[in-house]
């Protein structure tokens, strides 16, 4: 069933989003930022350059290229743009998207919307539209997206667009819409006007995201270096809008566009495949942007992805994506014309995140290492993040294994089976975790996200019966803390917490332990994006009371009256026998 659309207060950046158990909705928002510099919005992502969704087999989400894929424009008009003119210029920017090479796209007009859609009537009409209507509303003066999003909303606001509707299980869209506000042309000078080829490549991103793409940030440094002159290497689906853009796709562009909906008549074009990997060499990195760049023209064909793009990160949501952690750090570059590539890495910038993020990972994953270039067979962890070793490709080549290791060294602890030995008691340590992993060996958990990223591992022998209290209070990251018995790989948790307290986002443990019996202890990153940091973690033992039977009471005749167990901070512990364990003395925040 449709879902009604209502009015509601937005929350910060202004971005639509519904979730549908049998579909999606997937809005992008171009956002006026300041004069200069506009972002989008896309609730979730998957890779830059890439495609906006994935299902749980790794399909990108995409319409059916065997059926017409068609539009409706709105009635009114858009700023000082004619109905006609508008209408004109949204058949011309998808057109410009079906025309490129090598992609088939049937993108067909049909017909125009019954109404005039405004303010005052959008959600009445929305409400009510056929699940074939894939509407393009004209917002004349913006009232349509202070309507949908909430008041105010259109003096920032340029437009949103993207699919609505969709087969989870084969990923395919069945529906999308798109608004494009007219107050940024409406002819009065005000902050965030536009030309109207300006406008145009607005309309061209957001129609890219109508088609299921995504953002990209492939020759950011063009974008933000003030000077409009080089605007024109900026790629179309660039995460923000940038002042003397053209309507023109770049190579980017080109790249996925083409990949989600070849021509059967594709020219050949080259493909980079690898994974980005801690330094253990084995585990993948998530988040991380990946660049091929061609040498000669190195600005010019760019073409970019996201390692882990159909893994299913921490933005995915509603079981979407692949759940297998070998995909986290895997990447793919295709659509690249023979010739000689650098590949290099980069963390995607703080900033690229809620109304104009990217990829899987909000806010971005960092860089617990240095940027670097693939180097060939030197390729290491301690390799020089420098030295660029050339891919070379034919035409219709294919580079497979251009993996590339992060600079560093993971924590000794961090898999299970060198879990950190806790022996004298009170214990503490600190670790650095940035370079932690994850595994799908590691278990899941019952608090946090069932797994989540960056663990290290301790482990506990109690010497006695006694209370075990963990916490990890001024580490730098929300840790999880998970109490597991069994061995490595077989285990049942034995207590598990996320947060210490509704305002503390680090954890605390305490838990009743069985004298011989070794305790695993893992420390986790509260989501899946790689993340980490400062861990500091503590324990303290504490041994359970030993009673004895003494004189005279070693008779039934002298038996005295044995009176319940005071509760110890609040609670009582039980063994497995339903005997009550009796800590001695009480434990306080402070383990030091």
């Amino acid at each position: 069933m449709e879902p009604r659309y209502i009015r509601a207060t937005p929350v910060p950046p202004p971005c639509y989003r519904s979730v549908l158990k049998a579909s999606f909705r997937v809005f992008t928002l171009l956002i006026l930022l300041s004069g200069v510099l506009r972002s989008g919005c896309s609730p979730w992502r998957v890779e830059a350059g890439g495609a906006l969704l994935y299902t749980q087999a790794g399909r990108p989400f995409t319409w059916d290229q065997a059926q017409p894929i068609t539009f409706t424009p709105d009635r009114g008009p858009l700023g000082v743009l004619s109905n006609a003119q508008a209408v004109q210029i949204v058949t011309e920017m998808f057109k410009t998207w079906a025309e490129l090479p090598d992609v088939q796209l049937n993108l067909v007009p049909s017909g125009q919307l019954p109404v005039d859609v405004n303010g005052e009537n959008v959600l009445q009409i929305l409400n009510n539209l056929p699940r074939t209507t894939n509407a393009i509303l004209f917002d004349h003066d913006g009232t349509i997206i202070d309507a949908m999003i909430g008041v105010g909303a259109s003096r920032t606001v340029i437009g949103f667009a993207g699919p609505i509707g969709s087969d989870r299980r084969t990923g395919r869209i069945t529906q999308a819409r798109a608004v494009l506000n007219g107050r940024f042309i409406d002819g009065r000078p005000s902050p965030g006007d536009e030309t109207i080829g300006e406008y145009r490549g607005n309309m061209l991103h957001e129609f890219g995201h109508f088609l299921g793409l995504d953002h990209t940030s492939v020759n950011r440094e063009e974008a933000f270096d003030l000077l409009i002159s080089n605007n024109g290497l900026v790629p179309v689906m660039f995460a923000f809008s940038v002042p003397g853009k053209t309507e023109v796709p770049k190579p980017d562009d080109i790249a996925i566009i083409s990949a989600l909906y070849p021509s059967p008549a594709r020219s050949p074009s080259g493909t980079i495949r690898g994974r980005v990997l801690y330094p253990n060499g084995v585990a993948g990195f998530q988040g991380l942007e990946v660049i091929a760049r061609r040498t000669g023209d190195p600005r010019v064909t760019a073409v970019g992805a996201v390692s882990g793009r159909s893994f299913h990160g921490n933005r995915m949501g509603a079981g979407l994506g692949l759940s297998d952690l070998t995909e986290a750090g895997d990447y793919e570059i295709s659509g690249l014309p023979a010739g000689t590539y650098t590949v290099e890495i980069r963390a995607i910038p703080a900033s690229f995140s809620g109304g104009s993020g990217e990829g899987p990972i909000d806010p971005p994953a960092s860089l617990p290492a240095p940027e670097e270039f693939y180097s060939g067979v030197a390729e290491s962890n301690f390799d020089d993040p420098r030295s660029s070793t050339p891919v070379i490709l034919a035409a219709g080549g294919v580079a497979e294994g251009i993996d590339i290791v992060l600079n560093g060294v993971t924590p000794e602890n961090d898999d299970c089976v060198n879990a950190t030995s806790i022996g004298a008691s009170p214990f503490a340590a600190t670790v650095q975790t940035a370079l932690a992993t994850i595994a799908n060996v590691d278990p899941a958990h019952g608090c946090g996200q069932g797994r989540d990223s960056n663990s290290v591992w301790f482990r506990f022998t109690a010497p006695e019966d006694g209370i075990l209290a963990i916490d990890t209070a001024n580490s730098s990251y929300d840790t999880v803390v998970t109490v597991f018995t069994g061995v490595c790989g077989d285990f049942m948790e034995a207590a598990c917490n996320n947060n210490a307290s509704d305002l503390i986002k680090t954890s605390a443990v305490k838990l009743a332990v069985r004298s011989g019996t070794t305790y695993f202890i893992q420390v986790s990153d509260f989501d899946e994006g790689p993340r980490g940091g400062f861990l500091r973690f503590r324990s303290a033992f504490t041994a359970a009371a030993v009673t004895s039977e003494q004189e005279p009471n070693n008779t039934v005749s002298q038996s005295e009256t044995v009176h319940p167990p005071r509760i110890i901070e609040g609670f009582v512990d039980r063994d497995e026998q339903g005997e009550v364990l009796i800590p001695v003395g009480t434990l306080t925040d402070d383990l030091e």
